[in-house]
């Protein structure tokens, strides 16, 4: 049986045909969501051949252009300005909001500060400007929300 590390070449040229950098956010996450692929993949057929893969490689690029279109399209529903309105945002509430802050987790702080000083912000923005990947962000974010309640 071949090992699973023997393709991760085939899946670095599967990210780099999709245009794929290593400085891109996503890198990493979609690298290994394909090697969970070929993982699957392996258990199915224990004798793929980790180069020269044609049909392996076209599984890979078509099943990374499905994630990338599941994650533009969960990107354009999900709105984060509004968790935080504009109103409750004024100087009157910051006193609050610095309450709130204070108790939540430490490693959700600054993710919290972030969206006090900029609330307008798409998920997008947000998540560059932390250097976080989307659906991490999401999900801190949504920690947070359970923090305010």
């Amino acid at each position: 049986m071949t090992e699973l590390h023997e393709f991760e070449r085939l899946v670095g040229g599967v990210l780099k045909a999709s245009g794929l950098t290593r400085a891109d956010n996503q890198y990493d996450d979609y690298f290994q969501e394909l090697l969970l692929i070929i993982w699957e993949q392996l258990q199915k057929q224990h004798d793929l051949a980790p180069k020269a893969n044609k049909q392996l490689f076209r599984l890979l690029l078509w099943r990374l252009r499905d994630l990338q279109r599941k994650e533009w399209q969960h990107q354009a529903r999900y709105e984060p300005s509004a968790d935080i309105d504009g109103e409750t945002y004024s100087d009157c509430y910051m006193e609050v909001w610095r309450t709130l802050k204070a108790k939540t987790p430490y490693q959700l702080q600054a993710i919290y500060q972030n969206v006090l000083d900029f609330p307008d912000l798409t998920l997008r923005e947000r998540s560059q400007l932390l250097s976080m990947h989307r659906k991490t962000l999401r999900r801190r974010l949504n920690e947070i929300a359970q923090h305010i309640k």
